[in-house]
């Protein structure tokens, strides 16, 4: 990955880096997060369904990563503390989707990065479906 101009800013250790694309690299996870989801074309609609999302961040070429790198966040033993800085991302005080299955083929784990909450919603039932906003995340 190239990257023209890094700019590291200190925070938590220095554990995020501000690649200065629009991505955030977490030293601690080894993950690359989409900064602000509203400023890339294709995820900047808000809210979507689950299967739109997964769909969205599959089809992403995005700061010459892609396609079939970007993917929802699983929520595992390196996804910890999911409250993530506002200094670093642009975060809505809403929930995002995973990609971790709470009931598998039915509802999918959520969390709103803006204060760690985790919760759990229907994927793409057609009577409820629910939707929720996009931060796509590959590895470094």
């Amino acid at each position: 990955m190239l990257v023209a101009s890094a700019q590291e800013t200190a925070f938590g250790n220095e554990r995020y880096t501000d690649r200065g694309d629009n991505t955030i690299a977490d030293s601690m996870t080894g993950l690359l997060w989409i900064k602000d989801a509203a400023a890339v074309p294709e995820l900047a609609g808000g809210q979507m369904l689950w299967k739109e999302a997964a769909d969205a961040c599959d089809d992403l070429v995005f700061a010459d990563i892609g396609p079939q790198q970007w993917k929802l966040p699983l929520i595992n033993s390196k996804f910890k503390n999911p409250q993530i800085d506002a200094g670093f991302f642009v975060c809505e005080s809403n929930p995002y989707w995973s990609a971790t299955p709470y009931t598998p083929g039915i509802r999918a784990w959520t969390v709103n990065f803006k204060n760690g909450m985790l919760g759990s919603y229907d994927k793409d039932t057609p009577d409820k479906p629910a939707k929720h906003y996009v931060r796509c995340v590959t590895r470094i």
